[in-house]
């Protein structure tokens, strides 16, 4: 059950642009095992002194259950049907990550990025630049252990979050716009995916009729660790009756120096 009420506008000058609560009646999907309802609340802000899109998302349970909500937008910062985003710079704030197996299945394994493919943090990279190195030839769709954690995460995390306020966790830039996007968030982890899924036979035609292909936009999809309910070395993803998950997420675009 959703409940959408109408915009609002605050005397701060910030835009509510939806306010979406969810009633998820868990006990309807016995089949993967959820035990109560998961009282859901999504609220988007537009900050009307900046481009700057704010996403907030909590929620509550009356049973113990996994919850791990993660925003999927898909960012050109050249545009639409401008071509890939091969040509963007980007740099994340993680010397860690988690591999996985041939299936994209965490293997439950942090290990440093350095000295391999998955290096933003120690200077900022393109995505096409090294690209072909990532095994399985879909370039990145892998989670990145934030804000220096490494593998003492698990001891760090509290409720899903690192800290109460968002910190920088991203940076990405586009050649010919000169535009620049910052991704703030609260959440340890970063899902980095670069669209290489995109560009089959299942991927629908864009406005315009425009087809986008393969690599066609990155995702920078905070969140906590995949698959954590199965690894023993990743924070917990297990919500209790009165506790409040809340993941929060900034979306900043200006123009790159």
């Amino acid at each position: 059950r959703a409940i959408c009420p109408p915009f609002i506008a605050s005397s701060d000058n910030t835009l509510v642009l939806l306010l979406l609560l969810l009633l998820l009646p868990l006990l309807l999907l016995p089949q993967q095992g959820y035990p109560g309802t998961l009282s859901l609340t999504v609220r988007y802000e537009l900050l009307a002194h900046s481009a700057e899109l704010r996403t907030t998302i909590s929620a509550t349970t009356d049973k113990a259950t996994v919850v791990n909500i993660a925003q999927h937008s898909y960012f050109n910062l050249e545009g639409h049907d401008s071509g890939t985003i091969l040509d963007h710079s980007v740099k994340i704030a993680a010397d860690h990550y988690t591999p996985v197996d041939e299936n994209q299945i965490p293997t439950g394994e942090i290990l440093p990025v350095a000295g391999a493919p998955f290096d933003f943090f120690t200077g900022a990279h393109t995505v096409g630049e090294r690209v072909d190195q990532v095994p399985g030839g879909n370039g990145y769709d892998h989670n990145y252990v934030l804000f220096g954690m490494g593998p003492q995460a698990r001891f760090i995390v509290r409720n899903q979050a690192v800290s109460s306020t968002p910190r920088l966790a991203a940076t990405v830039t586009a050649p010919s716009s000169h535009l620049k996007l910052e991704l703030l968030t609260t959440a340890p982890g970063m899902q980095f995916y670069v669209g290489g899924f995109l560009g089959g036979d299942d991927t629908p035609d864009a406005k315009d009729g425009a087809k986008y292909p393969k690599f066609a936009g990155l995702c920078l999809e905070t969140q906590s660790f995949p698959d954590a309910i199965n690894q023993q070395f990743f924070p917990t993803t297990l919500l209790q009756p009165g506790e409040t998950y809340k993941h929060e997420i900034i979306y900043r675009i200006s123009e790159s120096s």
